[in-house]
């Protein structure tokens, strides 16, 4: 899943996520469309720590993630 947007205020921007990352799995729940990945961001809470496996410039990384309230619409993917 291609992020095209990610808040620079957010907590997805200071653990790494940056637009042209590709993620590919949370919380190891493989992810390929936004339907995917909202199901798996709406069933947490704020406060809770999701891991997140992307691609930036080629490399997998692996980064986990403090949700906020304003998170859950924050990450904004295609």
């Amino acid at each position: 899943m291609y992020v095209a947007n990610v808040d620079e205020n957010g907590p997805a921007y200071k653990s790494g996520i940056r637009v042209g990352c590709i993620m590919t799995q949370i919380d190891g729940e493989e992810i390929s469309t936004m339907m995917q990945l909202r199901c798996v961001i709406y069933s947490k809470n704020p406060g809770d720590v999701v891991t997140i496996k992307h691609i930036s410039d080629g490399k997998p990384q692996t980064v986990q993630i403090k949700l906020s309230a304003k998170e859950k619409d924050g990450l904004v993917t295609r």
